[in-house]
């Protein structure tokens, strides 16, 4: 089984955050606590919104009852940017166009451009080189890991169109 590349594109008002920010690692970690994260977005508030959303789930009541055995939130390392748990998984955010020095198994990014910054040549291109020379560097093994792209189709040459054709 070769490298696991998945893009989404999606339609206006599509919860794709819902499924693919929060709830999804969530879900992992239920049998996978050891796996690591990484997300961005073309705004960093958007990618630390949707962690701390993903942390409230982990830490509500309905998901501690049911799978609370399974791992815990380290205290030491347990912040909106990034949180790890007792078996050595994190999750943690960057945003487009920064580098990051972390691995992960799953290497996610929700909407690389804004709605304005899909219409600008040089927003596209540092968005697509970014993914592209970045944070497809950026699993911890290329034959395991995940590199996940969730985005609205804002322009026809946006990245997917570039990561289906390569």
């Amino acid at each position: 089984a070769g490298l696991r590349t998945c893009s989404s594109t999606c339609r206006r008002g599509m919860p794709s955050r819902c499924c693919a920010a929060f709830s999804f690692p969530a879900w992992v970690w239920i049998k996978h606590p050891e796996k690591r994260w990484l997300f961005a977005s073309y705004k960093a508030d958007l990618a630390i919104r949707d962690s701390v959303k993903c942390r409230a789930l982990i830490q509500s009541a309905w998901y501690q009852e049911r799978w609370g055995d399974r791992f815990h939130l380290t205290d030491d390392q347990n912040e909106k940017k990034r949180f790890e748990n007792d078996r050595t998984g994190y999750r943690e955010i960057t945003s487009v166009g920064t580098g990051t020095g972390s691995r992960g198994d799953f290497v996610v990014c929700d909407d690389p451009l804004s709605a304005d910054q899909a219409q600008s040549i040089t927003e596209r291109t540092t968005a697509n080189d970014w993914w592209s020379g970045t944070m497809t560097t950026r699993l911890n093994d290329l034959k395991t890991g995940h590199l996940i792209l969730i985005q609205q189709r804002l322009h026809r040459s946006e990245e997917h169109t570039s990561e289906l054709q390569s």
